[in-house]
């Protein structure tokens, strides 16, 4: 879609912009060659991105042995909340499809000959 000047670029496309969602750089719309307000803001969306992200790992970086522990913990004691129950169904599942996806895969395969 060409746009004029005039017609901005929203926050989303923005945000898509600076963050695509493939964690590849995704090719800039044409609007930009020509907008100094939506080349300006997408610097901005970029800018505050990595800002975030140096928060985000200072935060992780300083946590400690026993942060890391109650971490850990926590998420092992919210595994064994949801019970055998609630997790053995799902688990069976994925092995009865994986499982059943072997023979039907080797069975497509040509067979090869001594």
């Amino acid at each position: 879609m060409d746009r004029t000047v005039s017609d901005h670029l929203s926050d989303a496309e923005l945000l898509a912009l600076a963050a695509p969602a493939s964690g590849e750089p995704e090719p800039l719309p044409r609007h930009l060659l020509g907008c100094e307000a939506c080349s300006r803001a997408l610097q901005e969306w970029r800018s505050a991105m990595r800002e975030v992200a140096r928060e985000d790992v200072a935060e992780l970086e300083n946590r400690s042995s026993e942060e890391w522990r109650a971490a850990e913990d926590a998420t092992m004691a919210a595994i064994r909340r949801a019970g055998p129950r609630r997790t053995a169904p799902a688990l069976r599942k994925t092995a009865q499809t994986l499982l059943g996806s072997v023979p039907a895969g080797a069975a497509r395969m040509p067979k090869l000959r001594p």
